[in-house]
C-alpha cells in the first residue's frame, strides 16, 4: 500500500508534470529528505527502480560502449536516474 502523498508523487511523474527533484519539493511543500524517503519507499514497494536497474532488465535500451553496457552505470549523472515501473503506470 502507499500512501497518498506517494500516489500523488507518482501521477504527478507520470503525467510528465516534473522532471526534477526541486519541482516536486515545491509542489508537494516537502523538503529533499522527505522526497528521498518517498523514494526509497517507491523502490522498494517497486513503483520505481533505479535506471541501472533497469537497464540489467532492458539491455536494450543500454547504448553500445556506454558506461551502461556493463552491469552498473558509474556516471554520476544517471547513478540519481529513477525509472517508473510498469507498477507505477498501472496506478491510473
Amino acid at each position: 500500500m502507499i500512501s497518498n502523498l506517494e500516489k500523488k508523487i507518482l501521477l504527478f511523474l507520470i503525467d510528465g508534470q516534473s522532471f526534477s527533484d526541486n519541482a516536486i519539493m515545491k509542489n508537494f511543500g516537502i523538503t529533499l529528505e522527505n522526497l528521498e524517503q518517498i523514494y526509497s519507499s517507491l523502490i522498494e514497494k517497486g513503483f520505481l527502480e533505479p535506471y541501472d536497474e533497469f537497464l540489467k532488465k532492458n539491455p536494450q535500451f543500454s547504448e553500445k560502449n556506454s558506461c551502461c553496457s556493463g552491469n552498473c552505470c558509474n556516471k554520476p549523472e544517471y547513478k540519481r536516474i529513477l525509472v517508473l515501473t510498469e507498477k507505477s503506470l498501472n496506478l491510473k
